[in-house]
């Protein structure tokens, strides 16, 4: 596992700092679903007390991030087939809709978003870093978001974020699809640019499909792996 930096050493509230280092940890791979969060090594790592560990894996359990299993811990979240299902389901549908109207309206600040989160996702996949390139996916998708200028349209997104997270990280952590969710993202940007809803919903949500795909053979691929 590669090194990521949790210590804290920001001049702002330790509870926040804490938080915001566990979420990011989490949403880019570097804990995986079903990874145990031990109180103990994560303050020694963070260089921080108990009790903003505590805070944050609370409010992490609340956006679904984190799961408590009794006689075990908090961990990572592992989400149901039928979670995975539902998410990718309400994911192509949001997500085809934000595209579309982004398209439509041509948002300049989110396009240009979405051109630099292309940039940095190609980069990141030449260096091979997975952790990067999970973020660049996310601020590709969250430029999206933004850019359909519907604030209700975003808050459902921002619900699903947590979920969406988790998901991502299986996904881009089948072998393959690096390269082709890079590819995807630029025809996505193309549709874009060029003013074309209809052909940008219909990427999207051929998008959403094959990270289904992928992220379903990743976790049949855990799955089968942790009962040998």
């Amino acid at each position: 596992m590669s090194a990521f930096n949790l210590l804290i050493t920001e001049n702002v509230p330790v509870r926040d700092l804490a938080l915001e280092k566990l979420r990011n940890a989490i949403l880019s791979g570097y804990f995986k679903p079903g990874d145990r969060l031990i109180e103990r090594e994560l303050c020694k790592k963070m260089g921080i007390s108990r009790t903003p560990i505590r805070e944050a894996i609370r409010k992490l359990e609340q956006e679904g991030l984190i799961t408590t299993i009794p006689y075990k811990g908090p961990i990572v979240t592992v989400l149901s087939p039928e979670d995975v299902e539902e998410v990718f389901q309400v994911r192509a549908v949001l997500e085809g809709l934000a595209i579309r109207l982004l398209a439509t309206r041509q948002d300049i600040q989110a396009i240009q978003a979405m051109r630099k989160a292309v940039e940095a996702g190609e980069r990141a996949l030449a260096r091979g870093s997975l952790r990067a390139l999970v973020a660049t996916n996310r601020a590709f998708h969250e430029a999206i978001s933004k850019g359909s200028g519907n604030k209700l349209l975003q808050s459902l997104l921002s619900n699903l974020r947590a979920r969406i997270g988790l998901l991502r990280v299986q996904s881009l952590s089948l072998p393959g699809r690096p390269e082709e969710s890079v590819r995807e993202h630029r025809q996505l940007l193309r549709a874009v640019e060029r003013g074309l809803p209809d052909e940008g919903e219909a990427l999207m949500r051929a998008h959403v499909a094959r990270a289904r795909e992928a992220a379903w053979k990743q976790l049949t691929t855990l799955t089968k792996e942790a009962k040998i």
